[in-house]
């Protein structure tokens, strides 16, 4: 069976339970889509970036979820370590994607950016194989080499400075004299940078509260901000390979999360083709995501 990371780790409908148990019943909403009509988020444009699991990368998604299957029925409590050490493991597969490096190069390289201040490249914390020779580095290393090799200006934000060199860093950041950050999870909760106007989002975990969080990162009101970027880096099974439950269910998840993007976009039109091309091939209709 395919098992999700967020049945075990990341049970956001136990989350909510739970607050609703102390706080008691939610006494008002407010969707994002009536916070972009009303103007008090900016209108963004949305990307979708796919990148392709090699096939050595696909054959160990499917033995992890293999792995997973086998741990499920023996303890799928949260006390199991061989089974959150499996998910862990194809996580780690799906967020160090070899090929996110050859996507975003391409993407640098082949777009214009003529204006590249107030830019964030959320990227993954696992480690990515280096390209010129079999030594596995930080993939925000290697991620950072790219860009850094594409012309911008940029700085790591990560929970190693202290919290005066984040100041500083953060400083620089809006004041334009650095083009970018690159982070992990530091930047998920408790900053706030309005100016930010552009998002690579290298990777992303399964968890809901953590790409709305990054999302309303970008949708921050600020002078002369009239509309944001967000560009999605996709990950998908390997191209011209027979489709498998495992390879659906990793298609499905990935577009649940294109699709929440998708519906509020100023570029909806536009990506509809997109979306039905990739989903095609595993039988998935997207507007039941």
């Amino acid at each position: 069976p395919y098992i999700e990371s967020s049945d075990i780790l990341e049970d956001e409908n136990v989350e909510r339970d739970r607050l609703l148990q102390y706080f008691g019943n939610v006494v008002a909403e407010f969707p994002l889509s009536e916070a972009l009509a009303r103007g008090i988020l900016t209108p963004y444009r949305y990307h979708i970036n796919p990148v392709r699991l090699s096939e050595f990368e696909m054959d160990e998604y499917i033995r992890f979820t293999s792995i997973i299957g086998v741990q499920m029925n023996i303890d799928s409590s949260r006390d199991n370590t061989s089974l959150a050490s499996a998910i862990r493991e194809r996580n780690q597969i799906v967020s160090s994607a070899s090929a996110k490096r050859v996507v975003l190069e391409s993407l640098l390289q082949s777009r214009e950016f003529p204006d590249k201040s107030h830019t964030l490249f959320y990227v993954g914390e696992g480690k990515a194989l280096e390209e010129d020779n079999d030594r596995e580095v930080q993939q925000l290393d290697v991620l950072s080499k790219v860009v850094t090799e594409a012309g911008w200006k940029i700085s790591k934000f990560t929970s190693t400075e202290n919290a005066s060199d984040r100041r500083a860093i953060m400083k620089d950041f809006t004041d334009g004299f650095i083009d970018g950050l690159v982070a992990m999870r530091v930047l998920d909760e408790g900053i706030d940078i309005p100016a930010c106007r552009r998002a690579f989002i290298l990777a992303s975990s399964r968890n809901e509260r953590q790409f709305i969080q990054r999302r309303g990162r970008i949708l921050r009101r600020s002078d002369g901000k009239d509309i944001a970027e967000i560009f999605d880096f996709i990950v998908l099974p390997p191209k011209d390979t027979a489709p498998t439950d495992a390879g659906k269910k990793l298609v499905e998840k990935e577009f649940t999360r294109v699709m929440d993007f998708v519906r509020l976009a100023q570029n909806r039109d536009e990506l509809e083709s997109t979306v039905v091309e990739l989903t095609a091939d595993f039988g998935i209709d997207h507007r039941g995501l």
